[in-house]
Order: structure tokens, then sequence, then C-alpha cells
């Protein structure tokens, strides 16, 4: 409790309520704290599957709308054993309680409860747990090295990046997982990082205080000081789904509009260098983006279109083709890697090139365990605006 009150500047007028927790009841408890927010309304069914694996990795959690902690034993213990050997225990257990402690004291400062209460969209909640999580972890980094244990804490900081492959859990569950639950804890940190080297370490006050709205702003913190310029395509945009919209939709999907974020570029990219993905989020300027996914089967069935305005044109070339060298390079790594749950059966790439517009399409057919299942992609870049259409198990 000192070294949190010292390290955030402020009072800890009395701690949390605190918990011992399995993994049943953490399910349970997260279940209940997350229910009907925005992300999970998106993911669907899926949510089920992300909450599972999230009790299942959990090690403590302050519970916003409880104001309280929860610890699994259980699983300190696992983790620990994985870190470090006998006798450290307080050089890992200490941080790791500032970390939630740290949650705490911001919740009842800023009123964090209410403000997650009202974000409206997926993005806005990613960008706004980016900063929750992301200030929490760099006070735990500072109370380890405090310690003189920071080798624990990057030890731990790694397993959380990188968890290991246990074989049990299924890709897309793992994929749903790196993107959903770690991205807020890994960009988190550098986001903040970022704001306390370039503007000083108040700065992370006026972060709480108004907190991040776009995954875009976490992956280009520098947009938050300088913000890019409202693209005017984006009133061209709006008629054009609008009619993809009406061709696409109808009886049997359920539609979701959304805008393309920081994150989706992210993730659509991993594989390429970092400085490559950044760059391409940092030439993203707004869009526009549609998902239909089948009412019969919408796990596996989709439809989605996306057009995203990018910096210039020659950032919108290097968009698509970044994403063109990722998904090829999925096909190896991810596709025909020995043993693993998806297999590629066929992968084909087809070049587009139209007078306005140069891209490339790809059509993919793959196992996950015994299913087949058939997904289509196309990209292409017109002027600066970057035109995006996907489709898995679609027969239309």
């Amino acid at each position: 409790r000192p070294i949190v009150e010292e390290i955030s500047g402020r009072r800890l007028e009395a701690l949390p309520e605190r918990g011992l927790a399995g993994e049943d009841r953490l399910r349970e408890v997260l279940r209940e704290a997350r229910r009907d927010d925005p992300l999970s309304a998106s993911l669907g069914p899926a949510t089920q599957m992300l909450l599972a694996e999230e009790a299942r990795q959990v090690l403590a959690v302050y519970v916003m709308t409880e104001g309280r902690i929860y610890v699994s034993l259980e699983h300190l213990a696992t983790n620990y054993a994985a870190l470090l050997e006998p006798g450290r225990e307080a050089d890992y257990l200490v941080p790791l309680m500032g970390h939630e402690l740290i949650h705490a004291l911001d919740d009842r400062i800023h009123g964090f409860a209410a403000h997650a209460k009202g974000l409206e969209d997926p993005d806005s909640q990613q960008a706004f747990t980016a900063l929750y999580e992301g200030r929490a972890i760099l006070a735990e980094e500072a109370i380890a090295r405090r310690r003189g244990a920071g080798d624990v804490f990057e030890r731990r900081f790694e397993l959380l990046r990188t968890p290991p492959d246990d074989g049990r859990t299924p890709i897309f569950v793992r994929d749903l997982f790196a993107q959903n639950v770690l991205f807020p804890y890994v960009e988190g940190r550098a986001f903040v990082s970022w704001v306390v080297e370039h503007r000083g370490a108040r700065a992370v006050d006026d972060l709480l205080a108004d907190p991040p709205r776009t995954t875009a702003e976490v992956l280009d913190p520098g947009r938050r000081y300088d913000p890019p310029e409202v693209p005017e395509e984006l009133g061209r945009i709006a008629p054009l789904l609008a009619r993809v919209e009406e061709r696409l939709g109808g009886e049997g999907w359920t539609l979701r509009r959304s805008a393309p974020t920081g994150k989706d570029l992210w993730f659509g990219l991993v594989g390429a260098p970092e400085e490559e993905r950044r760059q391409v989020v940092r030439s993203l300027r707004g869009g526009t983006k549609l998902t239909l996914q089948s009412t019969k089967d919408p796990l596996t069935v989709f439809r989605a279109a996306s057009l995203a305005v990018h910096a210039t044109p020659e950032a919108a070339r290097a968009a698509v083709e970044a994403g063109r060298r990722a998904e090829a390079a999925k096909d190896e790594t991810v596709g025909r890697a020995p043993g693993g749950l998806v297999q590629v059966i066929e992968s084909t790439e087809t070049p587009i090139a139209l007078p306005a517009a140069a891209g490339y399409a790809r059509v993919r057919t793959y196992r996950v365990l015994s299913l087949e299942q058939r997904a289509y992609f196309a990209a292409a870049a017109c002027g600066r605006v970057v035109i995006e259409f996907a489709a898995a198990n679609d027969t239309a």
C-alpha cells in the first residue's frame, strides 16, 4: 500500500475487499462484470469461450462493479512455478498486488466504473482498457524494480505477452485472447510509456481524466496531441456502403456497422515487421466497415466489407501490399505448421489490376480439425481509399 501511494502520488484511503476464487468462480465473476459490454456484444457466441480462457489464466482481478479484488491461489502457484525458483515469492506477489491496488485507486479517483459503463463500441472499450492496464503494468514494473526484482517482472510480462501453447486451446480462441485480453496489457504498456517519455509523467493524470477513445490512438499516441484531418472521402463512402449493405444483407444475416480500427489493422498484419504495422496504423484516417454474420452459423459463416481512408495514395498502396504479404505468410506459419489445428489445403492469390484500383484477391481452403472451410478475401487501393471484401463458408 505505501509504495502504491508513493508511485501514484495519491492516498488509498481504504484497501478494497479481497477474496479467493477458483476457476469456476472467476468465470462467473468475469461474466457478470462483462455483461452487456460492447466487446462481448460484438463477439457474440465467442464471448463464452473467451471468458473461459481468461478465467483459466487470470491470476488476480480487480472488479470495478464490485470494488473487490479476486485472487486465484492455484493460478498464482502454477504461474510462479513456471517463472521462478522457490524463495522469491514476495518479489512476485508484491508487485502483482500493487497492480490491482492501482486499479482500485484509479477507479475511486476517476470514476472508472461509471466511465466504462458509458462506452458504446468495442474499440473505445479496448482503448480505455489499454490505458487502465497499461498504467497498472507500469506501476507493477516500478514496484518490482524498487525491490530489485526487475527480472521477475520481465519474466512475468513475457509469459503474459506470449502465453505457452498447452495444446488444449483452439487456435481461434488463442487469437481471440491475444486480440481482446492481452492487447490492452501489451500495447497499453507501450502507450503509457510513450506518453511518459514524450509528454512527462504528469501527462498520465491527463490520460486518466480523459482516456483514449480509439485503439488507433493507443497504437499511434502522437495522434492524441496532433490529430489527423477528417478526410473528405468519408462523405462519399457512406452511400457506397449503403448499396453494399443492400446487396450483401437481408434475411438470415445479422448486420453490425463499425469503423476500421487501429487494432483491426494491427492484428491483420501479424507477421509483418512491427514498424511497418505501426506505419499502416499511423496512416489510417477513417472509414466504414460492415460485418454480417449468419444467424444459423455465426461463428463460421460471415461477410464483411470495409472502406478505409489513408493519409496518401502511397500509404493506401503500402497498406494493401503489407496485408498481401501478411496473408501469404499465414499460409506457411499457421496453415502448414506440423500438427497445427488449422491446415491449409489450397491457397490461391490473384492480382487485381483495374484502371482506378490495384490489389489482390485470395481464396483459401483449409481444414480445422476435420471440418473443411473456405475463405475469400480481396483488397485494393483506389486513391487513398483501401477497399476490402471478405467472406467465409459463404455459398451465395
